[in-house]
């Protein structure tokens, strides 16, 4: 059975909050878990040139959606996706570091491959 665009955005979205979740308590092995379902989404949205499906995420009110999605739309979408990383790395918390840490790490051209 194929997936549909909307069940892959459901399940990015929701993996993408449980790793932040577990993360916070530091369950690292779900949060791996939810970070390899993450990635098979993006794959599945970039293989058939769905990647901007991502867009609305960027105003989900979780802000762990919201900052993963800034991180997979940044080679496409820099201009919108680094404000919302930058506004995410403004606050507090291990969020507010990853975003801290994504835009210096993309600002130096070390996630190209990767993104």
């Amino acid at each position: 059975m194929k997936t549909t665009i909307e069940e892959t955005i459901k399940l990015f979205s929701l993996e993408a909050e449980k790793k932040a979740q577990a993360n916070e308590v530091g369950d690292s092995k779900t949060a791996n878990k939810s970070y390899d379902k993450t990635i098979k989404a993006v794959k599945v949205l970039k293989s058939n040139g769905s990647i901007s499906s991502l867009l609305p995420l960027l105003n989900d009110n979780r802000l762990a959606v919201r900052m993963t999605a800034a991180i997979f739309l940044l080679s496409k979408y820099e201009n919108i996706s680094l404000p919302v990383l930058e506004a995410i790395a403004s606050s507090e918390g291990i969020l507010a570091f990853t975003a801290e840490m994504t835009i210096t790490e993309w600002k130096k051209g070390n996630l190209n491959d990767y993104l």
